[in-house]
């Protein structure tokens, strides 16, 4: 089993009482003719707390993955963790940064 993970670059910013649809997308990750075929999405407090993230509506579309999140505190970073299985039952994992800035 081939366990691959990458960190993207890009900081997500939301305030805490909005609930967003976000994507990450493996299209550059995924071999032409392999598929996603399960997905598990876990988030974390950047310094190590529990997250009070609450991700649902985890979505398969094409090599991309949509996610609803809600919640959050003010001036927190978060760290979301998208795992995928492929048809070649190969895992990747992508991982995200997310930060609550209320206005």
């Amino acid at each position: 089993m081939n366990i691959n993970t990458v960190m993207c670059q890009q900081l997500l910013l939301k305030q805490s009482g909005e609930k967003l649809v976000y994507s990450m997308t493996f299209t550059d990750r995924i071999a032409t003719g392999v598929t996603i075929t399960d997905v598990d999405i876990d988030s974390v407090i950047v310094d190590g707390d529990t997250s009070d993230l609450v991700i649902t509506n985890a979505q398969i579309s094409g090599k991309k993955i949509l996610m609803l999140i809600d919640g959050g505190t003010h001036a927190v970073n978060y760290k979301v963790n998208v795992t995928i299985t492929l048809s070649t039952n190969e895992i990747l994992i992508g991982s995200g940064m997310l930060r609550i800035m209320n206005a």
